[in-house]
């Protein structure tokens, strides 16, 4: 690895490049930009080039925004700053994550797997943050250009790094990982996702166990002993010479459970185990996933170090992320479980459980298609129909094209939308009652987000309509 840059022609040494322009200082410090919407002073602007947008085209705005310096790999006809030609700006975009990465002596945390990423990532952030400054994704960067992009951004402020890491392909896994060289790595799961590419639960598996390729006695390996591939992929970081640590809410024989897990008007009661401590947790997100994942979160900061009372705290007071299992009233007393930000087929039977547990005596699913499922497409939303009459929902909504399928499983009480703005018409006619718990969920591409925004816009409305 070269030495550190410290001036715009050392980088572009370092990047196989060519400096064109004035040679400003430089250092790590100075992080990356992809967008010049959001740019700051002093960034260096990276030009990738996308399907529908070239950044070379915002080489100008980005100067105007007070990047320090461009990276592009076309021709620019005039600028007014310093240019750092490279032949391609997307592989260049890892090199330079490789320098940030190799220079970063704090603690790297990567994580995987189908479900619960992001929940677990927060979670592990807010615990990390009481004793540490800590860089973590952000939203869900987590794929070959948002991985990189989180890496841009360590500074020696921070003493911890918690990066997600996603996949839809075969091979991304493995990229990231040799990307990020995670200090401690956690596989959380293994479901039905991203089908498309990975074709089965059993390629899904082996995409997410890449993440313990290569290990060493400096790694410790946090796995899910409910998952079942985990004697797979124990068995593959038991012979590398990695640490594993064990974390489960259904085996007490393990470094990290949780026992007696209940549902409250808040969230969630369970007791947090170690092999030496107890302790009781009124955790205000819902279900017992999230309980699963602040076992995990547990087993990767006790690795990290963590004093056991610093955790239990954390744990007691994080906040519910957006998107993902939010729950809030509507101004008639119908209780909304904001769980829009992304769906699959377990994290949708994982919130059905959530859903059925609530104490209002009606419960409504709406669902938007799940996405990147190919050909299991009907089975899986089927079997989402199938799941919540099982478990006692009263009524379904479904919105898009796949999850039709949901209402053929589900076979009674239901109603199926093309688009959402019939959707929205339906929710006005007075379907919402004071009762309900309604839970919304969708794949990405559903945008229920939107679903959730009317709901609590249009019954704010209509209470600031009664009152005036």
């Amino acid at each position: 690895m070269i030495k550190q840059p410290n001036n715009l022609k050392q980088l572009a040494l370092a990047l196989q490049g060519k400096l064109i322009g004035i040679n400003h200082p430089f250092t790590l410090n100075n992080s990356l930009s992809i967008d010049t919407r959001s740019l700051l002073p002093g960034q260096l602007f990276i030009a990738l080039e996308g399907n529908q947008v070239d950044g070379h085209h915002y080489v100008p705005q980005a100067f105007e925004k007070g990047a320090i310096a461009c990276i592009v790999s076309k021709p620019i006809e005039s600028t007014t700053g310093s240019l750092l030609s490279v032949s391609d700006t997307s592989k260049t975009l890892t090199l330079i994550a490789k320098l940030y990465r190799h220079y970063f002596s704090g603690l790297v945390i990567g994580l995987t797997g189908s479900c619960g990423k992001t929940s677990t990532k927060e979670m592990i952030t807010h615990i990390l943050n009481q004793t540490g400054v800590t860089l973590s994704t952000y939203k869900n960067y987590n794929n070959l250009i948002g991985v990189p992009l989180t890496l841009s951004q360590l500074q020696p402020k921070h003493q911890y790094a918690v990066v997600e890491m996603g996949t839809n392909q075969p091979g991304e896994i493995n990229q990231l990982t040799q990307l990020v060289q995670p200090d401690i790595r956690l596989l959380l799961n293994a479901e039905a996702a991203h089908l498309e590419q990975l074709k089965d639960i059993a390629g899904v598996a082996k995409e997410k166990g890449d993440i313990l390729n290569n290990l060493s006695s400096h790694n410790t390996v946090i796995l899910n002993k409910d998952s079942g591939f985990f004697n797979d992929w124990n068995d593959k970081a038991a012979q590398q010479s990695a640490k594993i640590k064990v974390f489960s809410i259904k085996n007490t024989e393990v470094d990290v459970y949780a026992t007696h897990i209940k549902p409250t008007e808040q969230g969630t009661l369970f007791q947090l185990c170690t092999l030496q401590k107890k302790a009781w947790i009124n955790f205000l997100l819902r279900g017992e996933h999230q309980v699963s994942n602040a076992c995990a979160a547990t087993a990767i900061a006790l690795a990290a170090g963590i004093n056991w009372h610093i955790i239990v705290q954390s744990l007691q007071t994080m906040q519910p992320y957006a998107g993902r299992g939010q729950c809030f009233s509507l101004s008639n007393g119908a209780i909304i479980i904001d769980d829009s930000y992304n769906a699959n087929p377990f994290s949708t039977k994982a919130a059905i459980d959530s859903l059925s547990e609530s104490q209002q005596p009606v419960k409504v699913l709406i669902l938007g298609d799940m996405g990147e499922l190919g050909p299991f497409q009907k089975q899986a939303h089927q079997e989402i129909g199938y799941y919540a009459r099982l478990k006692g929902i009263d009524s379904v909504l479904t919105c898009g094209h796949a999850s039709q399928w949901t209402l053929e499983g589900f076979q009674q009480g239901g109603k199926h939308f093309e688009l959402q703005s019939e959707l929205i018409h339906f929710l006005t006619q007075d379907f919402i009652q004071p009762q309900m718990a309604i839970l919304i969920k969708g794949s990405r591409s559903s945008k229920m987000e939107n679903i959730v925004s009317f709901c609590k816009q249009y019954h704010h409305n209509k209470l600031n309509s009664f009152i005036s």
